[in-house]
């Protein structure tokens, strides 16, 4: 792959590499943490740069308050499968940080599993009843347990290899399961400040560069998340 080196440090000034393909037009980061210290980078990086200077309760607070994304998202997930959503009877997360995706799920009595590596974070979700293990992907695997629904919130641009991540997801799937898969938006950062306030909440900054972050190893678009996890065999 040949490409063009477009920035060399991420939002909060830490050393990555952006590249462009030549070819495709695919932008990743060319310099991702060794698989041997991702663990250690999430347990006890991650939180601290990321998250606002906000404690854990605080942070959980926050993320399940009337108006936060996790109702919203609770909400799209049930009208886009409309009466299958009776089917759908345990939800896994991965990357579920303090399992505020899940809380919803939850009280509408679904069993449910997360996992991710601070402490901290989980700990503040099994306050609340949720089922948080510590852990990656092969955590849920070793569970033994399947899901009918799995949800990857802002996690899929965070694996090393895609391929190999999607296979080890879908086996973790019930026959007939279902995936929901939300990453930052490559094009989402670069809108009109209307049109991303009204979809959004927020406005778009129109600043690239305050869109990369080191722990996120490929920028994607909903045409290449569908690309993946299409050949793989699933269905948009």
């Amino acid at each position: 792959v040949e490409g063009i080196l477009i920035a060399e440090t991420d939002r909060f000034g830490i050393p990555c590499k952006t590249v462009i393909c030549k070819s495709c037009g695919f932008l990743f980061n060319d310099s991702f943490f060794p698989e041997e210290f991702i663990e250690s980078v999430y347990k006890k990086f991650y939180g601290k740069i990321n998250f606002s200077g906000l404690s854990p309760e605080e942070s959980f607070l926050k993320r399940t308050c009337p108006d936060a994304f996790t109702w919203k998202r609770y909400a799209y997930i049930s009208l886009q499968l409309g009466d299958r959503m009776k089917n759908v009877k345990t939800v896994f997360e991965i990357g579920c940080r303090d399992g505020c995706n899940l809380l919803p799920f939850h009280l509408a009595g679904k069993d449910v599993m997360g996992c991710d590596f601070d402490e901290d974070y989980l700990s503040a979700g099994r306050k609340r009843g949720l089922n948080l293990i510590r852990g990656g992907t092969d955590s849920l695997i070793a569970s033994g347990k399947k899901a009918d629904l799995i949800i990857l919130s802002h996690v899929f641009e965070h694996f090393i290899g895609l391929d190999k991540e999607i296979a080890k997801i879908k086996n973790l799937l019930t026959k007939g399961g279902y995936i929901y898969v939300e990453v930052p938006g490559l094009f989402n950062w670069n809108r009109k400040r209307r049109d991303s306030v009204a979809e959004d909440g927020y406005r778009s900054t129109n600043d690239f560069l305050s869109y990369i972050q080191a722990v996120h190893n490929y920028h994607l678009d909903l045409e290449k998340v569908a690309f993946f996890f299409e050949r793989a065999g699933f269905k948009m």
